[in-house]
């Protein structure tokens, strides 16, 4: 192996021989020469930057394209859930207002036909509100009658109880039903060419109906239900919902 031995002084010795040698030979400049160099270094630098930019931009579009992809498919999904939540409520809404006016609804307990109200009850609430209390009261009322039984004070804080759970449980389910007619009454904001004010009218009465079973709410929820022109808006959802359905499912394959 050789040992290679560079100091400043053989550099300057070997530039001064190359200038000589360049010197003598007609018709070349060393600083001409070396002018050149630099300018096609200094030209290659300058395609190869552009080049790096060029690129960059072209990766940094693309993942802007994709960010904005993303967040259209993310749009179009929360859309569709947003249309999807308001058509099912819509639609357990107006079944059960069907089935408090077809008057063919037995009772479990008498055997005998169901007025609208109780039907009503039993379908929003899950169980015949006026009943329960009915009977919570007729036993409150026997067992206080009957005081001198050791177990009666017992028997009637079960029954004080009993009462309690039936008014939460209606509270309840009515804030959840006023929850509900307020995400149906955006109908408009996620829906095109539905009948939002006949909607609106039967979901207000829908919610006051819930607040007080009385005859007078029963009447209105009657003619809101009866004027709601249900066969045409359940079309018109169903259609945007599987329009909107199909496309989010060709944007999964793509």
């Amino acid at each position: 192996m050789y040992e290679i031995n560079v100091t400043l002084e053989s550099v300057v010795n070997a530039i001064k021989e190359l200038s000589d040698v360049f010197s003598y030979s007609p018709g070349i400049n060393l600083s001409e020469l070396l002018l050149v160099g630099i300018t096609a270094v200094y030209a290659i630098s300058t395609i190869a930057i552009c080049v790096f930019n060029y690129r960059s931009v072209s990766v940094a579009r693309e993942q802007v394209a994709n960010m904005r992809k993303t967040q259209d498919q993310s749009v179009k999904i929360q859309l569709f859930d947003k249309r999807y939540e308001i058509f099912s409520l819509l639609e357990k809404w107006f079944s059960n207002a069907s089935v408090t006016f077809s008057n063919t609804e037995i009772s479990a307990v008498t055997g005998q036909l169901m007025t609208p109200i109780e039907v009503f009850e039993m379908y929003v609430f899950y169980q015949d509100i006026a009943g329960t209390n009915k009977r919570l009261d007729n036993l409150e009322g026997l067992v206080r009658a009957d005081m001198g039984n050791s177990a009666a004070a017992s028997t009637l804080s079960e029954v004080s109880e009993m009462k309690s759970e039936v008014a939460k449980h209606c509270t309840q389910t009515i804030l959840a039903i006023c929850e509900e007619g307020n995400k149906i009454n955006m109908l408009d904001l996620v829906f095109s060419s539905c009948n939002s004010e006949q909607i609106r009218k039967f979901t207000d009465a829908y919610v006051a109906m819930a607040r007080d079973r009385s005859v007078n709410n029963l009447k209105n929820l009657e003619e809101a239900f009866s004027t709601l022109d249900y066969i045409q808006i359940g079309t018109v959802m169903r259609n945007q919902l599987k329009t909107m359905n199909i496309a989010k499912l060709q944007e999964g394959d793509e």
